[in-house]
């Protein structure tokens, strides 16, 4: 697996994916804040796992397409992470900018996800 822009990371005995350089939204300007992850094998037989961003101000939505080992798959697949919207987890995974925390939470109430 060659994972330039990504690392995966054990946290509470549970693996995540994440990005080693901020993705900013094309509209905002502003870093786009990580929601979710899932993994995945292609009909071709390969692995892949899709990690979502939203942008905290307008709502842009953008997916990225890694393709993994079956190694990470089976790593990834089996996290509690694995297909699960992340709201309160942002802030213990540290995947909040933290100028951006109470704008989010606020976000997020509102959205009906916290």
């Amino acid at each position: 697996m060659k994972l330039e822009i990504w690392e995966i990371k054990i946290v509470n005995g549970n693996a995540i994916i994440v990005n080693k350089i901020p993705f900013h939204c094309p509209q905002c300007k502003v870093e786009l804040i990580y929601h979710d992850f899932l993994v995945g094998r292609s009909p071709q037989g390969f692995y892949y796992c899709d990690i979502h961003f939203k942008c905290p101000v307008c709502g842009y939505h953008e997916t990225h397409g890694v393709v993994i080992g079956e190694k990470e798959y089976e790593l990834l697949r089996k996290s509690k992470y694995h297909g699960k919207v992340l709201t309160k987890e942002l802030i213990e995974l540290n995947l909040i900018p933290w100028d951006m925390i109470n704008t989010i939470r606020e976000r997020l109430k509102r959205w009906g996800y916290w």
